[in-house]
């Protein structure tokens, strides 16, 4: 005779999700405090934690902010999380231009 399934396991996997999104926040956070943005912003982006919740959302747009990708924060911050199309960031069009022409296109598009 089978006994039926305890819903303890079920419990204790959850913790250890929110535990792992806990210590991912926590590493992340320590990248963005040592002045590693973009590899702050790459673990979230790699264990798909970007969109997972707010506190997520605003710890990319700080280390992309910090990095000096201001666009690609805006669209972190200003991204629907409903929208699961695309959760990638996208952060090339930056390292392909210098801080003056970054700059001149700001000002252009204000």
């Amino acid at each position: 005779m089978q006994q039926p399934l305890n819903n303890n396991n079920n419990k204790s996997s959850e913790k250890t999700s929110d535990a792992a999104a806990h210590a991912f926040y926590d590493l992340a956070y320590c990248y963005l405090l040592n002045g590693e943005f973009l590899r702050c912003v790459e673990l979230l982006e790699n264990n798909e934690l970007v969109y997972s919740s707010l506190k997520f959302r605003i710890i990319t747009g700080q280390a992309l902010l910090k990095a000096g990708n201001t666009q690609a924060c805006i669209r972190v911050l200003e991204k629907d999380p409903s929208n699961t199309e695309d959760d990638s960031v996208q952060i090339g069009p930056m390292s392909e231009q210098t801080p003056d022409q970054r700059m001149t296109t700001s000002k252009e598009g204000s």
